[in-house]
């Protein structure tokens, strides 16, 4: 692996750390503590400073590649954003015959597992 990639893979898990030290930590709090509604939606969305930190992990990774590794990235996003996109507009119709709602935060979680697939098509599809 090459330097910029390795540096990729150590801040990236560094940020996912991050977002689990502070998931853990928010549990154990709300455990313990009665707080103000106010504190409940800050608390609430503290995970997220793990989140933007893997971001701008994310985005300058991206920065340090060549174009056709950048094309490969961008064809992975687009095509994890149609699969997700068309897929979660068409469970919404489900939905309204009966099946189980659809958390939102399982939209993010789809646009991953679905752009790691579509790289591995892209890294075989530019062999």
């Amino acid at each position: 692996m090459k330097p910029a990639g390795k540096k990729y893979v150590r801040e990236l898990l560094a940020a996912l750390a991050l977002y689990g030290a502070i998931l853990v930590g928010l549990n154990l709090f709300h455990k313990n503590n009665e707080v103000s509604h106010g504190l409940t939606i800050v608390l609430a969305l503290s995970p997220m400073v793990g989140v933007l930190v893997a971001l701008r992990v994310m985005l300058t990774f991206i920065a340090t590649m060549d174009e056709l590794e950048r094309r490969k990235i961008m064809e992975a996003i687009l095509i994890s954003f149609i699969l997700v996109a068309t897929g979660t507009f068409a469970y919404g119709f489900l939905e309204g015959v009966g099946f189980p709602k659809m958390e939102t935060h399982m939209v993010f979680a789809l646009l991953v597992g679905t752009m790691g697939l579509a790289q591995i098509y892209t890294a075989w599809k530019y062999k």
